[in-house]
């Protein structure tokens, strides 16, 4: 979702840098830079192109990045917890086994 959202947003400045009018561009009025000097330079044009899409995309790539964590962390968490279980399952596996061929001697 997130790789798609920035190869759309990244597809929509492409176009719009190489259209010859620079009317949709969405330049906010407190960008730094004048829109002629935007036109000549397509990386630091991609910066001030369409802000309100690429807020929207830095979201959703903040929100991306919180959901694998916190999946990382869960399935970490599950992990320890079944490590334990099974751990704990073959001591008392052992101990039994142990305790029933002693008994059996």
């Amino acid at each position: 979702m997130f790789d798609q959202s920035i190869r759309k947003l990244k597809e929509r400045k492409d176009y719009l840098f190489s259209q010859p009018t620079t009317e949709k561009w969405e330049i906010s009025k407190d960008c730094p830079h004048q829109i002629s000097e935007l036109a000549k330079n397509k990386k630091l044009a991609f910066e001030f192109l369409l802000p309100k899409e690429t807020l929207s995309t830095l979201k959703i790539k903040e929100m991306y990045g919180y959901l694998c964590n916190q999946l990382k962390d869960e399935m970490y968490r599950l992990w320890d917890k079944n490590y334990e279980q099974m751990k704990q399952f073959l001591i008392n596996f052992a101990k039994n086994e142990s305790a029933q061929t002693g008994s059996v001697s």
